[in-house]
C-alpha cells in the first residue's frame, strides 16, 4: 500500500512553520522589540516584504513535488506488480507508448526506427514494465503547474482527481490580476526567477494572514490529489 500523504505533510509543515516564524517577527516589531533604534536587530518594511515573497517560492516547491511524487509513486506501483503493457489500463498503455516511441518528439528518421524497434522489442517479449523505462516524473511534461495543468496530466492518466466544490471553488477564486492561488504562485515564481520582478515589489500590499489565507487553500488543494493518486494506485486502477 501506498501511503502518500506522509512526504507531502512534512513539506508542507516546513511553511507553516516559516509562516509561525513571519508572525513572530511582526509580533516583536509591534511590541518594539526589534526594528526600534535601540535594538541589535533592525528590520525595515523592505526586509518583511522580502521575507513574505519567499512564501511564494516555497509554496511552488510544494506543488511541483506534490506532482512528482504522485508520478514516482505510480511509477513505482506498475513495477512493483510486474505489469506488462497489455494489462496497464486504456490512458496508460497510450502514456507508455508515447514515452517509449517518442511519439510526441521531433525524431530524425534514426531515431524514430530506433524507438519504433525498441518498442517492437518491449511488446513483443512480454517484459513487464519497469520503472526506469515509463519514467512518468522524467516525461511529466510539466513545469510551471497550476489547477489546470494537474488536472489535464489527470486526466491524461487516466485518474480521476477527487476535488470537493469548496476546495475546487477556493482554487478559482481570483485573488490578484484575475489568477486563482495556484496560477498566482506559478506567475510569481517564475517571474522572480527571472527577475521580471523583485522580492519587494512581489509581496507588496501582503500580509502574513494573506500569505496563510493562501497556503491553506493550495494545500487543501494539493492534499486532495496526494490522495486521489493514493486511492487510484492502491485499487491498481492502472489495470485494464
Amino acid at each position: 500500500m501506498f501511503d502518500l500523504k506522509p512526504d507531502f505533510q512534512e513539506r508542507l509543515h516546513e511553511i507553516e512553520v516559516y509562516l509561525d516564524f513571519l508572525d513572530s517577527v511582526n509580533s516583536h516589531i509591534q511590541s518594539g522589540l526589534i526594528g526600534q533604534d535601540e535594538s541589535h536587530l533592525k528590520i525595515d518594511p523592505n526586509h518583511q516584504k522580502i521575507l513574505h515573497s519567499s512564501v511564494y517560492l516555497q509554496l511552488y516547491s510544494l506543488v511541483e513535488s506534490t506532482v512528482v511524487q504522485c508520478l514516482g509513486a505510480l511509477s513505482r506501483a506498475i513495477e512493483n506488480q510486474n505489469v506488462k503493457p497489455n494489462q496497464l489500463s486504456e490512458a496508460l498503455r497510450k502514456e507508455w507508448i508515447r514515452i517509449t516511441a517518442q511519439t510526441d518528439k521531433d525524431l530524425s528518421y534514426t531515431n524514430r526506427f530506433k524507438y519504433a524497434t525498441e518498442l517492437y522489442e518491449l511488446t513483443s517479449s512480454s517484459a513487464s514494465i519497469s520503472a526506469s523505462k515509463f519514467d512518468l516524473i522524467k516525461h511529466k511534461a510539466g513545469g510551471n503547474w497550476d489547477d489546470k495543468k494537474i488536472y489535464k496530466l489527470s486526466q491524461r492518466l487516466g485518474i480521476i482527481l477527487s476535488i470537493d466544490e469548496e476546495t475546487q471553488r477556493s482554487i478559482k477564486i481570483p485573488i490578484k490580476n484575475e489568477m486563482g492561488p495556484l496560477v498566482l504562485i506559478r506567475k510569481l515564481r517564475n517571474d522572480l526567477a527571472h527577475g521580471k520582478i523583485s522580492f519587494v515589489e512581489c509581496s507588496e500590499n501582503t500580509s502574513v494572514n494573506d500569505l496563510r489565507d493562501l497556503t491553506n487553500k493550495i494545500s487543501r488543494y494539493l492534499l486532495q490529489v496526494v490522495i486521489s493518486f493514493e486511492n487510484f494506485i492502491n485499487n491498481e486502477e492502472f489495470l485494464r
